[in-house]
């Protein structure tokens, strides 16, 4: 069963999301939200979703600012009244971008290509760590659920306002935290602050130059300047050098 959240500050579109879902099988809605925020929240909780129906311009929150927070096998179909935020929903690998009004057709190849992301993505379960590997307990949401992950696929952290995405090698989870304690309680030595935003895994830094740095899974993250002499402090000790220079 994919599990499925819609999120719309107008109850109308909400309403008809739900009664074209009803005619689809194999999908069950496990949260309507009105209010964006309610909606992190849930995700926080550990409300199981494996899709989002999610209208780009809702107050408070843009779904283009929620979507950044959403774990990477989660298929996102947007819902918009406006073309000019296709770009952007596309740059956040969506699935599909509903313009409204959309048929019921439309609709339904978009939940189609959706349930092929989800099949193509969706995370194995998880096998019991080996507890001699160093790691550390992450509370999700209101702290009902513990997730145990081993520092050494933590690839880096993001700061996002009062919340941290901390990403994995194939996913990621957003916690409620700063940036400011997570870096206080990761350990430094493996751990290097590159940037007001974001901490990195020393372990998965592939290439550093003067502007930023390219990490195992292909992203570019930029060396703020107040942090250039810590990342030199922290990476001198493991500089291979040459009694010739």
């Amino acid at each position: 069963m994919v599990h499925c959240f819609i999120i719309d500050d107008d109850q109308y579109a909400i309403t008809s999301i739900t009664s074209n879902l009803r005619q689809v099988a194999g999908i069950a809605i496990s949260g309507c939200f009105l209010d964006p925020r309610d909606a992190v929240k849930a995700l926080q909780s550990g409300l199981s979703v494996d899709l989002i129906f999610l209208d780009v311009q809702v107050p408070l929150l843009s779904g283009i600012d929620l979507a950044a927070m959403v774990p990477s096998h989660v298929a996102i179909i947007f819902t918009t009244s406006f073309t000019r935020h296709a770009h952007e929903a596309f740059d956040l690998n969506a699935v599909d971008f509903l313009m409204k009004p959309y048929s019921y057709e439309r609709f339904a190849r978009a939940v189609q290509k959706a349930m092929a992301f989800i099949k193509e993505t969706q995370p194995t379960p998880a096998i019991l760590k080996n507890a001699s590997e160093p790691s550390i307990f992450l509370a999700c949401g209101n702290g009902s659920q513990l997730r145990q992950v081993r520092y050494a696929d933590i690839t880096h952290v993001q700061s996002l306002k009062n919340y941290v995405a901390i990403h994995f090698l194939t996913d990621k989870i957003i916690s409620y935290i700063s940036m400011k304690e997570i870096s206080q309680q990761l350990p430094n030595d493996l751990f290097v602050r590159i940037h007001c935003s974001y901490l990195v895994n020393l372990a998965h830094i592939e290439l550093a130059d003067a502007h930023g740095i390219m990490l195992s899974i292909g992203i570019r993250l930029p060396i703020g300047d107040s942090h250039m002499r810590g990342f030199k402090e922290m990476i001198k000790d493991r500089l291979l050098k040459s009694s010739r220079q």
